[in-house]
């Protein structure tokens, strides 16, 4: 009789199931090794913890700041949509405790725009918003006042497939909020914050 084959072991962030690109993750680890130990990290939609993971090694790699997933999991109405699957929440903490991130990393079981108004954090050195992509505008506009200057701004949704998401960060940058540095991975929007000078 044989065994049943084991669950592979995950080597890093990039065995994290999920939908961003690898190249995606490893431009957020790189910018996340950049933030100051006394700014947070912020994530704005987890699903399994694939991107989060990667801000979490590159935390861990670098100045070692808090990262924070905010994600709303199992709350609001019943959906058939499998992001919002309670189960998920568990097989983040799985997989950041299989990758020895758990120390690095605050879950949050909440709505990103009811989070920002209790954010009682340090300033946020790194905003990534990987939620619902025809709220991205609102979402970023939720956590402006919270951000410390030239803080990075990061959409995870920047593609044209999502013509919400891309109007938004296409309207901030217009208006000077932000300034677009590139797109990584052909979905990952990477922008700073200018601190609302044009």
């Amino acid at each position: 009789m044989t065994e049943p084959a084991a669950e592979p072991a995950l080597g890093s962030y990039r065995d994290v199931p999920g939908l961003a690109s690898a190249t995606a993750c490893d431009r957020l680890a790189h910018l996340a090794a950049q933030i100051p130990a006394d700014r947070a990290i912020v994530e704005l939609g987890v699903y399994l913890g694939r991107t989060l993971a990667a801000l979490a090694t590159g935390a861990q790699q670098g100045h070692g700041p808090r990262v924070f997933g905010i994600d709303p999991w199992d709350m609001g109405r019943a959906t058939r949509r499998r992001y919002h699957l309670p189960e998920n929440r568990d097989a983040t903490t799985q997989h950041l405790t299989d990758l020895g991130l758990t120390e690095q990393v605050t879950l949050l079981r909440d709505w990103g725009r009811s989070a920002a108004t209790l954010w009682d954090g340090p300033p946020v050195g790194l905003l990534h918003v990987d939620a619902n992509p025809t709220q991205v505008g609102g979402d970023i506009h939720a956590w402006l006042h919270l951000l410390a200057p030239d803080a990075w701004v990061l959409v995870g949704c920047y593609h044209n497939i999502h013509p919400f998401a891309l109007a938004d960060v296409d309207r901030l940058v217009g208006d000077g909020t932000l300034r677009l540095v590139e797109v990584a991975g052909d979905q990952l929007a990477v922008a700073r914050y200018t601190g609302g000078a044009a």
